[in-house]
């Protein structure tokens, strides 16, 4: 972490000892979310689709944290069989968090189909996120105190307009275009918490990082002959995965009691240190029949 980077998260108002489960924890901006709270001993839960990785992970962390507590969760967001689990594993175990966030997503992959047809970016970025906030809204709010559910947009989700066709990839399927609809997909999302959460215990919030060079990005381009070098220019001109994390943590401070969309103040948002802005609705006036749309692939499909 730079000196910057430093004194940013010094100056958070984040108490000690919370309690947060991370999706995609084990790597990336969610790694590093956690090695920032655990600075404040905060118990960690992490929800993961591949547990060996997980492990590894958590082991490198308690070298450095001894007294870290982090527990690891199986969650894969294209199997609905894995999030049925993952939902029952929460309330018979009785979970209690203060803080849920949905980090894990895909990036630029192959054409796949997931669960009902859905392409696999807009199921595993988008519906399947609405499908936990719904199954899990009432255990949630249950929990008898507030609850920061953060959700994980992209500045991508400018760069399209979703339609009923997105959900299938569109007409001609582009890797870069699926994962655009499945952030606009997210904005979405976080507008109708929004509107179901008023009066609740359950606090949504909207953060992006920025462009981050992170392994999302190393899986997406990896054999490409200029991925070194990209490499190396979005670590110098971007967001290093440290600086990804703080939008989260900012949303995460005590003293933040509206909802608020966070992410880097640097230009185009695509950089920098995080600060709340206007979150932009200009491709989501759909955004009502794109959400019933979407539960009905849910009801269909789950």
């Amino acid at each position: 972490m730079n000196r910057k980077d430093e004194r940013f998260f010094s100056s958070l108002n984040l108490k000690e000892g919370g309690r947060i489960l991370i999706s995609g924890g084990n790597s990336g901006i969610g790694y590093e979310c956690t090695r920032y709270l655990l600075r404040k001993k905060w118990t960690i839960y992490w929800a993961v689709r591949i547990l060996e990785k997980a492990n590894e992970a958590k082991n490198r962390l308690l070298e450095e944290f001894e007294d870290g507590e982090i527990s690891i969760l199986h969650l894969n967001l294209s199997l609905p069989e894995s999030m049925k689990s993952f939902i029952e594993n929460i309330k018979e175990g009785h979970l209690d968090f203060d803080v849920f966030y949905m980090n894990a997503g895909i990036y630029r992959v192959p054409y796949e189909e997931a669960y009902g047809r859905l392409e696999s970016q807009v199921a595993v970025n988008f519906v399947s996120n609405l499908y936990l906030f719904e199954e899990l809204f009432d255990y949630l709010n249950s929990l008898g105190h507030i609850v920061k559910y953060i959700l994980t947009s992209s500045v991508a989700a400018r760069l399209s307009s979703f339609d009923e066709n997105c959900f299938y990839g569109g007409k001609k399927y582009k890797k870069a275009m699926s994962y655009n609809y499945s952030k606009v997909g997210v904005n979405m999302l976080y507008l109708y918490a929004l509107r179901k959460a008023e009066g609740t215990n359950i606090f949504p919030l909207l953060v992006h990082p920025g462009i981050v060079y992170t392994p999302l990005i190393e899986k997406a381009y990896h054999g490409k002959t200029f991925i070194l070098l990209a490499k190396r220019f979005m670590r110098a001109f971007f967001n290093k995965t440290p600086r990804g994390a703080l939008p989260a943590l900012f949303v995460i401070q005590e003293n933040v009691d509206t909802p608020m969309f966070v992410g880097p103040k640097g230009i185009g948002h695509t950089r920098g240190l995080p600060k709340p802005y206007r979150l932009y609705q200009g491709n989501l006036k759909n955004k009502d029949e794109m959400i019933e749309k979407a539960k009905e692939i849910i009801k269909d499909s789950i």
